[in-house]
């Protein structure tokens, strides 16, 4: 994934640019609450240590990035709510740090 593909559609924006780690993450995971399973939630942050956090948040918690761009802040992620009976995908890989 990387700024070539085409980001998809959300269904929810969080702005947290501004915003040092790992307060991101907290607000990531509690806008994910209010959505319903399959939504999607785009994220947009500015400190660089979200480039690795939201996706191992995305693996440890089994949610889905479908799209980031890292190229230069603000960064940008697509995460898809997961569903109960989603588990790990056979192509979700760790991001080297």
């Amino acid at each position: 994934m990387d700024s070539e593909v085409k980001e998809p559609q959300a269904d929810a924006a969080l702005d947290a640019c501004g915003i040092k780690c790992p307060e991101p993450l907290m607000l990531i995971r509690r806008e994910l609450r209010k959505l319903p399973d399959g939504a999607k939630l785009k994220v947009t942050g500015d400190d660089p240590s979200v480039t690795w956090d939201v996706p191992a948040l995305c693996r440890n918690m089994g949610h889905q990035l479908v799209y980031k761009d890292t190229s230069k802040a603000p960064y940008t992620f697509i995460i898809e709510k997961h569903r109960p009976d989603r588990g790990p995908q056979a192509g979700d890989q760790p991001q080297p740090h």
